[in-house]
């Protein structure tokens, strides 16, 4: 199969542009929250465009909090930049959605809590942009614009803040306990004792169904710290009541 340059659209492609993410009360800043890109080709011609959801250059997403308005920042590396211009084009089937994963960490720094207005927009192609395709596709060079969703964050200290509430919706309370400060070159054992304030039995799924944060003294996440416990998944079931 032999690589050539297609050559661009005269006219704007029908591309369809909608983000998700996935259905919760809230999300707390800090965890993964995955932020979907459902692109939809509503033209009846196979396209090919420029994907790339790390350096920010061809999308741009916007959160939006009253007053205050959030954009993504494109990357300014040398190396980064340069890796995008001529990389393999991704492809969208006429009428088959193509979906890309990314976080909404990729995209913005957020150290708010609220309810976030987010919209986006994607370019197919910028102009200095010269991806590999095949015979037969279409360059898509234009844009496309995401209908706003909802997302609701909370800072760490604000969730930690609302624990006992959230306890009772859960049904499921915890305890840690260990010591206040830790030595990063020392082990350290921490207790954790999980208590069933419902009124029936609670299966829970150790640990893939918990986290363990750690907050540093203005109560933000420190980067690069671990969340998840790494060890076999065991089913556990708490008695009503019990811890």
């Amino acid at each position: 199969m032999a690589l050539g340059l297609a050559t661009p659209l005269a006219q704007a492609a029908q591309v369809e542009l909608r983000l998700t993410i996935p259905e919760a009360p809230f999300h707390v800043i800090g965890d993964p929250v995955p932020l979907h890109w459902e692109f939809v080709n509503r033209s009846d011609r196979r396209l090919a465009f420029m994907w790339e959801g790390c350096c920010r250059l061809n999308g741009r997403v916007t959160a939006s909090l009253g007053q205050l308005t959030l954009r993504s920042e494109p990357a300014t590396a040398a190396a980064q930049l340069t890796a995008h211009r001529f990389a393999r084009a991704a492809r969208l089937l006429p009428g088959k959605p193509t979906i890309f994963e990314t976080d909404l960490g990729d995209w913005l720094n957020i150290d708010r809590s609220g309810e976030y207005k987010l919209t986006a927009r994607y370019t197919g192609l910028l102009d200095n942009q010269q991806p590999q395709v095949s015979r037969g596709w279409q360059l898509w060079k234009n844009s496309a614009t995401a209908e706003p969703i909802q997302v609701n964050l909370f800072t760490p200290t604000d969730y930690v803040g609302q624990r006992n509430e959230l306890s009772k919706q859960a049904g499921l309370a915890l305890r840690l306990d260990g010591p206040r400060r830790l030595d990063p070159l020392q082990k350290t054992m921490l207790e954790l004792e999980l208590l069933n304030l419902s009124k029936a039995p609670k299966t829970i799924h150790w640990p893939s169904d918990f986290a363990l944060w750690f907050l540093d003294n203005t109560g933000k996440r420190p980067p690069l710290t671990p969340t998840l416990l790494r060890t076999a998944t065991e089913q556990l079931v708490l008695e009503k009541n019990s811890a």
